[in-house]
């Protein structure tokens, strides 16, 4: 028989079962909740640092991918992901893609964007560039490098917006609830 009817002792619970206390006690309800509850929690608590994920490029070479999180504008929304590429040496950068959503198509070339954090502490993305349009969502994609110590900064940032401008215009962008969970994963799995 593949189950006996021990899988209890088996399994290493039974003491819990056949404790008197327990067995027809007063913590019965309690030792049955925290056996239903506690496998649950585990598999919440696990999906929950799912925020940043980690590739093994070469010896003394980590990337780090923080997935996108939305940042909304007054007509237009921004999604926005980070690589950090860790080698060790002089050469680490993180690498800032972001889309942007219902955003018109005439601005789609702009000057320069960055994060504005607190009052005017500004984070530059340099070597901003247009990767693609999709009409069909209204979509333009761009890539765009950063510091690692700026990107140290934007995570963080108590308070933040993005930001792209052309001229004396501008559009800003203001992060999600979930912007700030994700940075404090990153912060706890990215060793700068």
């Amino acid at each position: 028989m593949i189950f006996s009817h021990r899988w209890k002792e088996e399994a290493g619970f039974g003491f819990l079962f056949h404790a008197p206390f327990i067995k027809s006690g007063p913590l019965r309800p309690l030792v049955k909740c925290l056996f239903a509850i506690l496998p649950a929690a585990a598999l919440l608590g696990c999906a929950a640092t799912d925020a940043v994920k980690v590739f093994y490029i070469d010896k003394n070479v980590l990337q780090y991918y923080v997935h996108p999180s939305e940042f909304k504008g007054t007509d237009a929304k921004a999604e926005i992901d980070f690589t950090y590429r860790d080698s060790r040496s002089d050469s680490s950068w993180v690498t800032c893609n972001f889309s942007l959503f219902n955003f018109p198509r005439s601005k789609t070339q702009f000057e320069k964007a960055f994060f504005l954090l607190g009052g005017s502490d500004t984070v530059p993305l340099n070597s901003v560039a247009l990767l693609f349009i999709e009409g069909s969502v209204c979509r333009s994609r761009y890539t765009s490098r950063m510091s690692p110590e700026g990107f140290d900064r934007v995570m963080s940032a108590k308070r933040l917006v993005f930001r792209v401008e052309k001229g004396k215009t501008g559009n800003t962008f203001s992060p999600s609830r979930a912007f700030y969970k994700k940075m404090k994963a990153a912060r706890l799995d990215i060793a700068f």
